[in-house]
């Protein structure tokens, strides 16, 4: 702890350094001071990650250690007139007077070095990322109020960019707002029936079988896309409900195929906090024995990004996943940062290759060897291949040249709701080989 601060009004109690409240009082005086001469002043907002995943795995009297050990790093390279502030939970903030944005961008590099070595914490090395929004008044900000929230507003931005430096600029200030309000119709949405589910199948690539469908949330009501919507919810802890939303939805679905003697195996997705939830798998089992699905195959969709990104706890989560009798699936494959060499470690039993690399395959050769490379390779490992965004007949008669598993896309079938995908397999017959 920082010592001598002991006002608990206006000192964090844990860290020693200022709080919000004293922060704002700073920056109000700071702003006064620029406004009489002419000056500039700079807030970083400083979101270091993953502390909920360190919490969740090592306790919260780690991840306190932890907080006072961040705060001392960043105090060790503020100047005297500078304000360090421990703002609420794992946020911090540097308060820097009379500061041009490219000081404040050399800052930024030091708080990086801070943060490179190893936190030592109970005979545990730890090492934390780092996302830092700036915002500099006069440009971005007239108040204390406003320089915070776009400081706040910027990091969140180089979080969901996977940066560790954002600054502040005006279209954020409505991307926020617009998150905000879609924040707030889609938990009404998820609480009140306002959600749907349909189902992609997904076929085997040398006989038209169908193998399985996965499960994809659409919100109808105000057309706005998965893609949109997904990442709010993400971000603002959302994600946990929606999560669970889908998995009753799916098995209640899987249910009502199964009474009427159809099978068909299901994949979700699963976020990776709540992969790394410790009552996932216990839930989702529970839900199973509920809807008498006990021996339903079932299979987990992660992000390859996601599972790098937290791979050792990640992979821990997946075991428990496939103990339980679960399949694995690396959704997005080829669009995180893992290399090919990771594959031997995942505990997986499928990867689904991203549909960036397939949209428009037959006229791009260097898209074909990587495609070709990584079906070889996945099953050299025993995976087994899904082909996402398959729409044109020539890419499906190159993955299946290739030896690709399985395919999934628009040149297949949309995806359908669950009374739909049973009309659509009876009148194929199971079949979709010559769908066109």
């Amino acid at each position: 702890m920082i010592a001598g601060n002991t006002n608990p009004l206006l000192y964090d109690a844990l860290t020693g350094l200022p709080n919000r409240m004293l922060l704002e009082e700073r920056i109000s005086y700071e702003i006064e001071v620029a406004q009489r001469n002419t000056t500039s002043l700079a807030l970083i907002h400083i979101d270091p990650f993953p502390f909920s995943d360190i919490n969740s795995t090592l306790g919260f009297e780690v991840g306190d250690q932890l907080l006072i050990q961040c705060a001392e790093r960043l105090s060790s390279v503020v100047r005297k007139v500078d304000t360090a502030a421990h703002l609420t939970g794992d946020e911090f903030a540097l308060l820097l007077p009379d500061a041009e944005q490219e000081g404040v961008l050399n800052v930024c590099d030091k708080i990086i070095k801070g943060f490179e070595e190893p936190f030592e914490v109970e005979a545990e090395s730890l090492f934390l990322g780092l996302n830092m929004g700036i915002s500099i008044y006069p440009i971005h900000c007239s108040s204390a109020s406003e320089m915070i929230r776009g400081a706040m507003v910027a990091a969140n931005a180089a979080k969901k960019n996977k940066e560790t430096t954002f600054i502040y600029h005006g279209s954020m200030a409505k991307r926020a707002s617009d998150n905000l309000r879609i924040f707030g119709a889609l938990r009404k949405a998820i609480h009140e029936g306002g959600l749907d589910l349909v189902y992609q199948p997904q076929v085997d690539v040398q006989s038209g079988e169908l193998t399985g469908v996965e499960a994809l949330s659409r919100w109808n009501d105000l057309h706005i896309s998965p893609g949109r919507f997904i990442p709010v919810a993400e971000a603002t802890g959302l994600i946990r409900d929606l999560t669970r939303w889908m998995i009753k939805e799916c098995l209640f679905q899987a249910a009502v195929w199964k009474k009427a003697g159809y099978q068909f195996p299901l994949s979700m997705n699963v976020s990776v906090r709540d992969l790394l939830s410790p009552n996932l798998t216990d839930d989702i089992c529970q839900w199973l024995e509920e809807y008498n699905l006990a021996d339903y195959p079932l299979t987990i969709e992660v992000t390859e990004s996601s599972v790098m990104e937290h791979s050792h706890q990640a992979i821990g989560a997946l075991n428990r996943l496939r103990q339980k009798g679960m399949q694995v699936s690396i959704d997005d494959f080829g669009t995180g940062y893992s290399s090919l060499a990771y594959l031997k470690d995942l505990p997986a039993n499928e990867l689904k290759i991203d549909q960036s690399f397939i949209g428009g395959l037959a006229g791009q050769p260097g898209n074909q060897r990587l495609v070709k490379a990584v079906i070889a390779l996945a099953h050299e490992f025993g995976l087994k291949v899904v082909a996402e965004g398959v729409e044109r007949s020539e890419e499906l008669d190159l993955l299946s040249r290739y030896g690709c598993d399985i395919a999934q896309g628009y040149y297949l079938s949309e995806p359908l709701a669950g009374e739909e995908l049973v009309k659509w397999y009876k009148l194929r017959d199971g079949k979709t080989k010559n769908i066109q």
